[in-house]
């Protein structure tokens, strides 16, 4: 639990620094990892994909679709709205 809310505290700091994207991975990637009970390097790949996924398309649902600011920085998101409206219209 302790490891938990220290995540989510240092996830809070960092996200306007670092972007919504990066952060996000970041801290998807170690909270499943921490929720795993299998630390071997197949738990840690599963973890990094899952964690890739989500945040990508939680950037793209929020930041793109729905319109929402989402915290950006701009080298860093890698302009996933231009690929949103060139898909979507």
């Amino acid at each position: 639990m302790p490891c938990t809310i220290a995540l989510i505290f240092l996830y809070i700091l960092v996200m306007p620094k670092i972007g919504f994207t990066i952060s996000t991975f970041c801290f998807l990637t170690l909270q499943i990892t921490l929720l795993s009970t299998d630390l071997s390097a197949k738990s840690w790949l599963k973890s990094l994909l899952i964690a890739l996924i989500a945040a990508l398309v939680i950037y793209i649902i929020f930041g793109c679709a729905f319109g929402l600011a989402v915290p950006k920085v701009s080298f860093v998101d890698l302009g996933l709205g231009n690929l949103y409206r060139a898909i979507f219209g």
